[in-house]
This record gives structure tokens, sequence and C-alpha cells, in this order.
């Protein structure tokens, strides 16, 4: 839902979001005189049983038998049920077409037909995403977008060119901020198989329930396969949590998450005056924690564990507030009040060697206009950029790069201003060649009294947006390819300073929403040392499936989009060089719509 909000002498075009309820205590305990965690039970079926006692249980901790000292059940008979928050992620960055399908419409159905009322759900895909569409919500409405938001690529030999890559560093981060919420949540992580040591199985599974959440695992293929080793079948196991190695079962840990964020039994015991006892010469300890039923015909998924640490809190955990920019960069939840999405393209100058060109689309609500007495209309915002490598092999870059960025228009550009939006461009040069994920923030600024609109400086409306992009290395590339710029009509300006903003439109390249029977004209540059002549093909999918291309195609003119009907397109630039020895084939990818 969008309301706007018109005050003088200002206007502020808000976009409205449920209320975060405040932080209660943690579910789960973890201190000398308390252990406390969750467990679920379940019959021969796999139906939930409710209606235990404690006496029904048994804890072993490091395999000696504990005595039961807090039991209850959260969720059964009459007492209403807490509202369940499920957090999903998709790692989206190396997935068949196939598999990317079956992804989507899993999502679809659950949203549609399984979702229980008033659960609060966010959709985190690792290859793009904005801030906007990551907060968690109960609109089924915003739910669909974000779906819709899902678009497939060709890896193009990710996992190959980096076979470090690794979705923990993510996933800890986001069990962290998960933390902050109140209760207990669900996180369901469906990815690629990950190959990773079980000690950082066991830190990710220890800060999962320290921070109440449950892990629940899905391989990302359509086709089965053995769970030994599998890092995401760890975390679940570890966290109570259920793993299946094939995509077709997505569904059903959806619902399962969903049931787990909102009954569950907590069994709480005295863990011994030595089991949080430091010893400065030995490595932190970890408690091995069995719960089981004594009736053998019930299963029991429970936490394996902890580590011999006191305290809920998670160490390190950002607290939202304490830099609003910076952590609007890192949070993947709490980010969202302005919608920003983003464009970043690897270019080439050279003179200044490789950079990034970020095109921001930020849209009207949530940024304050103010008028000036010849009737034009005035903003400010500041824009954050951080480039974080993913690749684990690089050194971690903790650089923000921020800049204000005043708006003034009048007229019918000031009214497309605040109807449409603007688009920003700014420029970052790369460290190095690598996997990186670009992320901005965009955050409401100006020189008026923090009294006058109402905001202090920690709770301006702000907005995020990330993007997953790979620089290759020119010095060795036979053959690269730019990021593809699409645009319709008068081709874009150069920048000529940084940063710089245009009006929005749906012509732009930042935006690329294009009217039906328009032209629409791409440009691409071809870099590295192979040499002369590159043959180009262009491939324009729809649903994964090519519906348009051109076989012998120049790096700039017009896509044959003629006949084709509105929807979502994906266009794919491949070049070849028939003179290199090796590496002589790049490809980019960019998506589009047809109105």
């Amino acid at each position: 839902m969008r309301c706007s909000l018109w005050v003088l002498p200002m206007v502020i075009l808000a976009q409205a979001g449920p209320a975060e309820p405040p932080v209660e205590e943690s579910v789960l305990r973890f201190d000398p005189d308390l252990v406390r965690i969750d467990a679920v039970a379940t019959g021969r079926d796999g139906r939930r049983v409710e209606g235990l006692a404690a006496a029904d249980f048994e804890v072993l901790q490091d395999g000696r038998r504990q005595k039961i000292t807090q039991f209850s059940y959260t969720g059964g008979g009459d007492q209403p049920k807490p509202a369940p928050r499920i957090a999903i992620v998709v790692d989206d960055i190396d997935l068949s077409l196939d598999d990317h399908t079956a992804i989507r419409g899993a999502l679809a159905r659950f949203f549609d037909k399984e979702l229980p009322p008033g659960t609060a759900l966010s959709l985190v895909c690792t290859s793009h995403g904005s801030g906007a569409l990551r907060r968690f919500t109960s609109d089924p409405q915003a739910m669909h977008r974000a779906i819709d938001d899902m678009y497939w690529r060709p890896a193009g030999g990710l996992r190959i060119a980096f076979p470090e890559m690794s979705l923990l560093r993510d996933l800890g981060n986001i069990v962290a901020e998960l933390g902050a919420f109140p209760g207990r949540k669900s996180l369901v992580v469906i990815a690629p198989r990950a190959n990773t040591q079980m000690t950082d199985a066991r830190g990710i599974a220890d800060m999962a329930a320290r921070a109440s959440v449950t892990i629940h695992g899905v391989d990302a293929q359509t086709h089965s396969r053995s769970a030994a080793g599998d890092t995401l079948g760890l975390l679940a196991s570890a966290t109570g949590g259920r793993f299946h190695n094939s995509l077709s079962a997505a569904l059903d840990v959806l619902r399962e998450a969903a049931l787990d964020s909102s009954a569950y039994y907590l069994i709480g015991w005295n863990p011994g005056a030595d089991a949080f006892r430091a010893d400065p010469n030995r490595e932190t300890q970890y408690h091995r924690v069995q719960i089981r039923a004594r009736d053998n015909s019930l299963h029991v998924r429970a936490r394996d564990g902890f580590f011999s640490r006191t305290g809920a809190a998670i160490p390190g955990q950002v607290i939202p507030g304490a830099d609003p920019v910076r952590d609007a960069l890192e949070s993947t939840f709490h980010s969202g009040e302005i919608e920003v999405r983003l464009t970043a393209d690897f270019q080439r100058q050279e003179a200044a060697g490789s950079y990034v060109t970020s095109l921001l689309h930020i849209a009207p609500q949530g940024v304050l206009f103010s008028p000036d007495k010849e009737g034009c209309w005035s903003a400010r915002v500041e824009i954050a950029r951080a480039i974080r490598a993913v690749d684990p092999g690089m050194p971690l870059n903790d650089r923000v790069n921020s800049q204000p960025l005043d708006i003034h228009s009048c007229g019918k550009e000031a009214e497309r201003l605040m109807a449409d939006g603007l688009v920003a461009a700014v420029e970052d040069r790369v460290p190095t060649p690598g996997a990186y994920q670009v992320r901005v923030a965009v955050r409401v600024a100006t020189a008026e009294p923090a009294s006058s609109d109402g905001h202090s400086a920690a709770t301006r409306p702000i907005g995020s947006a990330a993007q997953f992009l790979v620089i290759p290395d020119l010095r060795t590339a036979a053959l690269a390819l730019s990021g593809i710029t699409l645009w319709s009509g008068e081709a874009p300006a150069p920048a000529t300073a940084d940063p710089v903003y245009r009006a929005a439109e749906g012509a732009d390249p930042a935006v690329r929403r294009f009217a039906e029977g328009t032209p629409i004209h791409y440009s691409v540059r071809a870099l590295g040392g192979a040499p002369a002549p590159v043959s180009v093909l262009l491939r324009i999918l729809r649903d994964g499936h090519e519906v348009a291309g051109l076989p012998a195609a120049p790096l700039t003119g017009k896509l044959p989009v003629a006949g084709l009907p509105p929807g979502a397109y994906v266009l794919g630039v491949t070049a070849s060089s028939q003179a290199a020895r090796k590496g002589g084939h790049a490809e980019q990818w960019i998506d589009f719509q047809i109105r």
C-alpha cells in the first residue's frame, strides 16, 4: 500500500510499512543456571504431536542425562499461536533455468495457498534485490512483487571461475539480523550444494540458537542427491530444522518452516557448574545435546548443541541506528522506506582503470521535496556505496563512499520527479578483478532543522539495493564485455559529474520498462586483448526460452523486439573472437520489460 501525505511547506512522499514490534526476551537461553532449547515432536506419519509433558522427553548433554527444570508448549490448544516470521534466502547466482522456474513456482504456490494468516515473510535473492522488497511483510501483493523481481540469467561458469564462493558469510549476517526480531524465526535457504567444514556450520548454528532461528535447507536441484557432507543439511540438523536434497520438496519445507515459527516445545535444564567455565588454554567448548522422546514411535527435531558462551546476544551484532547509512548497506531487512533499484555495470576507462557505474532508480515515496518562492522544488539525498568481495580468497574491504546529491527541478520535470522518481548515476573504482556484491544506500538529507519535518538524522527515510557483479581481469582475459546499456529514444548523455541525476522514465537505462512497439536500443563494449573482428550474438529470453535474437549483430544497435508481447525479458549478448588463442568468449545479460 502506498500513500502520499502532502504538507506545506514540505512534501513527504511516504511508503506505508508495518511497524516493527519491540524486541522481547530471546526464546532460547544459554546461561550457567539454565539452558533452554526448542523442540518439535512428530509421529510416524510426520504430523506434529501436542500434549506431551516433560516426563515424555529425556535430555542428554555430552552423553549425560539432565533433569528438565523448565517445560512449556507454545501454540497448542486454545492458546493463540505466535504469527510466523520466515526469511527465505534463494542463492540464485548459479541456477539452471529449470531449477529457477521450480523455485518461483513453489514460492508462488506457498504464498497463494499455504501461507498462514499474519505470517511476516521476507524473500532475499543473492544475485540482486531492493531493500524495499526484502522487508518483512504480510501483504500478499508485496510478496508477489518480490517474486516478480526474480529473473533468471545463465550463470556463465561462475562456480568454475570462483570455486571458493560461499553463502556462509551472508547467512551469518542474516542470522545475526534476525536475532533483533522477537520470537522464534525460521530461515529457509534454497541453494546449490556448498562444501564447507563442519566448524563453519557449528558457528552459524550456535549463532542461530542465540537468535532463536531455526534453519531449513533445500538443495536447489530438481534431481535428488545424497545429503552427506552438505552444509545445508548440517545446518538444518544442528538447528532442529529440516533439509531436503531435492527441489521438489521445497513446498513441504516452506510449510514446515511456517509451523516451526508458531508451535514448539521449550525444554530447559541446569547445564552444570562447569559447562560455561572458561579455560584460557582451550578453545571454547561445544556441548553436544540430544533431546529425544521416551516413546520410540515419536521423532524429535531439536538443536544438537551449543558453545560454552553465556547469553543470548550475538557478539558483534549491529545495533540498528548506530550508523544508519552503514547499517542500511549491511542490513537485509531494515532499509526499505525508500525503494531503490540498482543497475551496476562493469565499464573501462583507459586513464582510470576498471570501475563500476551504478544507476539508481530512486522512487519518490519517502523523499522530502521542499518548494521555493519561484515555484520549483528541491530535495537532498545522501548516496552511499560499498563494493564487497564475495570470493573468500579476496581481502575484506569495509570502505564506504558517500556523497550528497542536491535535486532542484521546476515545472513538468518537477512533476515527473515527484511522480516517477529520479535516476542517479555514480561511479566507483574497482580494487581488483573478482566477484563482488555492489551495495548502495540512499538516505534523505536536508538542511532543514530536524523538528521541521518530524525526523531526526537517525530516523530519516532510507533505502538500499544490492547486485552481484563479476569484474574480469583484463590483463589476462582475451575478451570481456562491459555492461549492457538499454534505452529508447535519445541516447543517454554521458555523466558530467559524480553523482548526477535526471527524472526517471520507462525508457531510461536504469528503469528499462519500454512501451510495446517502441524501438529499443542497446550498446556494449568489447574489452580485453582479443584482436578484431569480434562476432556478436543476441538472444532475448522470456521465462528462460529464446523468443528472438540476431546471429550476427553489431556492438551497438536495435533489439529485434517487433511483435513481442508485454512481459519480462532478459537480453544476452555473447561475443567471440576466432583470432584469440584462448578465452576469446564473453557474455553479459540484463533484464527489461515490455509494457
